[in-house]
């Protein structure tokens, strides 16, 4: 017998909006309202599940959660509310979810809160708030694009509740005012132990749905158990939940999260969460950067196009790695925006060659031969006793190469190379 199986993966906690609105250039994103979605989004089947039926949120019996007063204080601190923007053929879509820090710059939430398996496309931008209280931004809005986003690449091909995860890698370390959660020992978890689920529910109320000012962290309590049937890493709980709350941490009484959650059982009174465990911790030490290398300039070697590239983003660096580049190690380090003198990055669409200029002269006199400007690279040295970076240009397919090497730079001359001299002072830790 043929048994069904209802998944609604990128609505399930997260609030949206996936009906069309108006056409791009009829109106901003910002004047989309944020809807909830209904339960018929998706329908898959599987013929290997027990019958189940998973629906947009689950409050189980009376509604127990309660609103938190203080999201100035830790862990609520910690806790961000997500307003996340898609655009699929030209017309715009908004959903509410929820992240957590656990780091000084990168949020964990469910993977359907970045990619939107109907519309089959990652979020455009998402606006990240901390500690968010009606209307109130402690720590402030942290707005982020496509690139910071880094959806399991597993979720993407599958769509499967085991590897509904994800991270958003921020430009700030706000994590350093917030503080942070780590994670629970999750490899002998008790029934009998009691956990906390807390995020922005995008519920209807007497007055109706909330505006983004009137947006509030609710917690509710319960127990983490692993179920028959289902994958080792998916946990069931009986924590009362609202749409908006996909992507919130479930932690214990340490403030450990042990897992994020992600789904609710229509048929049970069960809702459910992805286990933080080596999988997920795999995937964040592969795809994350550390405190340590948060001022580092990367650099990568095409060997198709021979170009070398710099970039401080990481999640940029693993992008160009997956599409072939290959990663070449940490070039040099950048200065801050308060200190540094910005480094200006172009991009020439007919050869797909980078340049990168401290000269505002050299910038706009290639902005206008056709160079695409990609506005500050990096921030470079002021102090003219730092490590000096090398500049040399290559005549026959219009490279140019940077490095603080004088073995490469002689070796680069002696091929042909053209010595344009030094480009930059950097720093090198």
């Amino acid at each position: 017998m043929k048994k069904w199986i209802q998944t609604v993966l990128c609505s399930l906690m997260s609030a949206s909006l996936l009906l069309p609105t108006m056409p791009v250039h009829a109106v901003a994103p910002s004047d989309i309202p944020v809807q909830p979605a209904g339960t018929d989004l998706f329908t898959e089947t599987d013929e290997n599940e027990d019958d189940v039926l998973i629906a947009p949120y689950k409050v189980l019996g009376e509604d127990e959660r309660s609103v938190v007063t203080d999201t100035t204080k830790f862990p609520y601190s910690a806790i961000c509310k997500l307003l996340i923007t898609y655009e699929k053929n030209g017309l715009w879509y908004k959903e509410v979810g929820t992240g957590f820090l656990i780091s000084e710059n990168q949020v964990l939430t469910a993977g359907h809160c970045l990619y939107n398996r109907k519309l089959q496309t990652i979020a455009r931008s998402i606006e990240v708030t901390p500690g968010a209280n009606k209307g109130q931004t402690p720590y402030g809005t942290f707005t982020v694009t496509t690139d910071q986003l880094v959806v399991n690449p597993d979720y993407l091909q599958s769509g499967r509740s085991e590897d509904d995860f994800g991270f958003i890698q921020l430009d700030s370390p706000v994590g350093r005012k917030t503080k942070y959660f780590s994670f629970a020992d999750t490899s002998n978890l008790s029934e009998n132990e009691t956990f906390t689920l807390c995020g922005y529910p995008y519920e209807s109320t007497a007055s109706g749905y909330p505006s983004e000012n009137e947006m509030v962290q609710k917690y509710g309590t319960g127990s983490l158990a692993h179920a028959l049937n289902t994958p080792d890493n998916v946990l069931q709980h009986d924590i009362d939940s609202a749409p908006g709350q996909s992507g919130s941490p479930i932690f214990n009484s340490k403030y450990e999260v042990a897992a994020i959650h992600t789904i609710a059982y229509n048929n049970y009174d069960l809702n459910g969460a992805v286990l933080i465990d080596n999988k997920v911790k795999s995937f964040l030490s592969e795809y994350t950067r550390t405190p340590q290398t948060d001022n580092a300039v990367y650099r990568l070697y095409n060997p198709n196009s021979g170009e070398h590239f710099y970039t401080p983003n990481y999640v940029e660096l693993i992008a160009d790695t997956k599409a072939g580049w290959n990663d070449e190690g940490i070039a040099w380090y950048t200065e801050t925006e308060s200190t540094g003198i910005p480094m200006y990055r172009l991009y020439n669409p007919n050869s797909g060659l980078h340049h990168y200029t401290l000269s505002e002269g050299e910038r706009n006199a290639l902005v206008k031969l056709g160079w695409n400007n990609e506005g500050i690279a990096w921030y470079t040295s002021p102090n003219k006793s730092d490590p000096e970076v090398y500049r040399l240009y290559n005549q026959n397919d219009g490279n140019h190469h940077y490095t603080v090497s004088s073995y490469e730079r002689d070796s680069l001359i002696a091929a042909g190379w053209d010595d344009e001299g030094v480009a930059f002072q950097t720093r090198m830790q």
